[in-house]
C-alpha cells in the first residue's frame, strides 16, 4: 500500500526481494556514515562508496537502534527524498515526543503472530540457514533449521509486542547472561503499562483481525486512495491454528502463558484503534462486534 501511495525505497537485494520500504542504507555492514551518526546525507547515490567502521544499522529493525537526536532528523538521513519509511522489531529505548514523522503501528493477535513468527522462521530457515532466519539478528537463535513448534517457542521472546514497544533492549538484551532463556527480563504489570503509555505515541493503530478498518484510517488519515489491502496482502492469510491455540498440549499452554502482557496490550491496541475509526466518522465490522 505505501509503495502505491508514497515514494518509498525500492533498491533490490539479493535473492529477488527489494527493499521493502526500509531504507537501503541499513542493511550495509557496516552502514555508511551519515545513517546513525545524525550527518546530513550527501552522497550521490543510495550507498556510498567509502563506507565508515561503524556497526551494523539493524536491517529491517534500524528504527530501535536510533538515537533521540537521530529521530528528530530522520528525514534527513536517507537518499531519495523518502515520504514512507518501514521498520520492524522493537522502538528505541529513548522515544522522542516531538518526532517529525506519522507513527503507524499494527498489531496482530498475539498468539496467532507468534505463530506466524514461526512459519515465517521455517521459510527462512530453510532458504537461508538458521544464523539468518530470526528476526532482528540477536532476538532469539533456533539452532536447527528443522525445529519443531515447542522447541521454537522454547526460546522465541515472551510477549514480543510489549517487548517491542517497551524499547530495543528489553528484545535484544533480554539474555545476555543466559543465552538459553526465553526471558531474563521479565515483564510485569509495571512493563506493561509502559509499554500502554507508548501505545499512544501511535498516530494510526492498525489491527491485522481489522483489515477493512484499518484501511479506512490509512485512506481517511493520509489519503492512501490507491490500492486495496487484500489485494495488495503477501502473507498472513492464515488464520492459524484455532484447534492448538485452544488445546491443552504443551504449545498451546506455551502459547497462552509466554502472552498474558501481550494480550492486555493487544486488548487496548483494538480499544484505540476503534476509538481513532469513531473520532473519523468511520465503523467497521470487527469494531462492532466487540
Amino acid at each position: 500500500m505505501a509503495k502505491l501511495n508514497m515514494i518509498v525505497d525500492e533498491h533490490r537485494l539479493l535473492h529477488g526481494w527489494d527493499t521493502n520500504c526500509v531504507p537501503v542504507e541499513v542493511f550495509s555492514r557496516p552502514h555508511p556514515p551519515w545513517v546513525l551518526a545524525g550527518e546530513e546525507y550527501r552522497g550521490s547515490g543510495a550507498i556510498s562508496s567509502s563506507l565508515s567502521s561503524s556497526p551494523w544499522a539493524g536491517g529491517v529493525c534500524w528504527l530501535g537502534h536510533l538515537s533521540p537526536d537521530q529521530q528528530r532528523t530522520l528525514h534527513d538521513h536517507f537518499a531519495g527524498g523518502l515520504t514512507f519509511l518501514a521498520s520492524e522489531g522493537a522502538l528505541p529505548d529513548q522515544f522522542v515526543l516531538d518526532s517529525p514523522f506519522v507513527l503507524i503501528g499494527t498489531f496482530r493477535s498475539p498468539q496467532v503472530r507468534t505463530l506466524s513468527s514461526y512459519y515465517w522462521w521455517q521459510d527462512l530457515a530453510m532458504r537461508f540457514g538458521p544464523y539468518q532466519a530470526p528476526l532482528c539478528g540477536a532476538s532469539y537463535f533456533v539452532p536447527n533449521a528443522n525445529a519443531t513448534l515447542a522447541e521454537f517457542l522454547t526460546v522465541y521472546p515472551d510477549n514480543w509486542q510489549t517487548r517491542t514497544l517497551l524499547g530495543r533492549s528489553y528484545l535484544l538484551e533480554r539474555n545476555k547472561d543466559d543465552k538459553d532463556a526465553a526471558s531474563d527480563t521479565f515483564i510485569d504489570d509495571v512493563e506493561t503499562n509502559a509499554a500502554l503509555t507508548r501505545l499512544h505515541y501511535f498516530d494510526l493503530v492498525l489491527i491485522v483481525e481489522d483489515l477493512p478498518g484499518s484501511l479506512a484510517l490509512l485512506r481517511k488519515k493520509l489519503g492512501w486512495t490507491k490500492g486495496d489491502w487484500d489485494t495488495e496482502r503477501k502473507g498472513s492469510r492464515r488464520d492459524k491454528d484455532e484447534n492448538l491455540l485452544a488445546s491443552s498440549s504443551w504449545e498451546g499452554r506455551r502459547l497462552q502463558d509466554m502472552h498474558r502482557q501481550d494480550q492486555k496490550v493487544y486488548d487496548a491496541a483494538v480499544q484505540l484503534h476503534c476509538r481513532q475509526l469513531e473520532e473519523e466518522g468511520l465503523r467497521s465490522t470487527f469494531c462492532d462486534s466487540i
